[in-house]
């Protein structure tokens, strides 16, 4: 009986040892599986710590670190880029502008017919006496160095003559691409796309009956903004637009011109008022018909950039 309850005894502590050792092996198991994580954890931020203090201190940091433009221009990009302090890279920058102008147009140019050689004068033969009147509506998402463009014209009163008619797209989208970008100065290049046809319609008893849809013009340009320092509450603000058409039989040309006053830069934006003139040429010729058109444009403009 007693060697019987020795060997229960023995067997008894065999199974706590055993339960021990199974339970020591499950601490190396959890030990070996989270000591490399941790590991990398504690040394990725010493090595940060590190390498910032380094550059800090380093004299080499500050020979070789970029320039104040292009510190402007990176930033401009990336936030944080160039902050040797912060271990943080902020998103792109994102922007937007809305923009509001009444446009008053006047109308010339001529329009000729090729079989008989008459040619009409658009102010004085079809009756472009009156000025055109749209309200033009822009508003423009930027991201980073691209930005994106929706305008939309609303006609109060159309560019019609006594004997013909000119109907101009509503609605026209563009892409900005910008090589410089900051509050102070903006330029780049540009790319425009008008949702429809244009289409001038003549009557007249003196070279016949014709309506015409233009191809839908696709242009191309250059843009360029500058807002002066501030004086006082306020700050000069320039801007300028040209395009110019892609498409070989449309010959389209469009200067743009902006000059005022906008509010200093806040965390809400910038809002400003503008005066401006804006001068189109379009030349387009069909087997009988070349029609050479101009307007020009004076109008206020109020915008918001954010």
């Amino acid at each position: 009986m007693t060697f019987i309850c020795m060997n229960n005894k023995l067997t008894v502590l065999s199974q706590g040892k055993s339960r021990v050792q199974m339970q020591q092996s499950e601490i190396t198991r959890l030990q070996k599986h989270w000591s490399l994580p941790v590991l990398h954890m504690l040394t990725v931020g010493f090595l940060t710590l590190s390498v910032g203090a380094a550059c800090a201190q380093s004299p080499f940091s500050v020979r070789f670190s970029p320039g104040p433009p292009a510190n402007r221009a990176l930033e401009a990009d990336l936030p944080g880029i160039t902050d040797r302090g912060s271990p943080f890279l902020f998103p792109p920058v994102f922007r937007g502008e809305v923009r509001v102008r009444p446009l008053f147009i006047g109308m010339g140019g001529e329009v000729e017919n090729r079989e008989t050689g008459a040619r009409l004068d658009v102010r004085s033969d079809l009756g472009y006496e009156d000025r055109g009147t749209i309200v033009e509506g822009m508003v423009r998402a930027q991201f980073s160095r691209v930005s994106l463009r929706v305008h939309k014209d609303m006609y109060l009163r159309t560019l019609e003559g006594t004997v013909s008619r000119l109907d101009w797209p509503e609605v026209r989208l563009g892409m900005d691409l910008d090589l410089a970008d900051s509050y102070r100065l903006r330029f780049g290049l540009n790319m425009d796309w008008y949702m429809d046809s244009p289409r001038f319609s003549l009557g007249s008893s003196q070279i016949g009956n014709f309506a015409v849809d233009w191809p839908r013009p696709v242009t191309v340009g250059i843009h360029a903004r500058f807002n002066t320092p501030n004086f006082g509450a306020m700050s000069g603000s320039f801007e300028s637009r040209f395009r110019t058409s892609l498409l070989t039989e449309v010959r389209m040309h469009e200067v743009d011109l902006a000059a005022g006053l906008t509010t200093p830069q806040t965390v809400i934006g910038t809002v400003g008022l503008r005066a401006g003139w804006r001068y189109t040429s379009m030349e387009y010729s069909i087997p009988r018909w070349q029609m050479d058109l101009r307007w020009s444009s004076v109008f206020l403009e109020l915008i918001h950039n954010y």
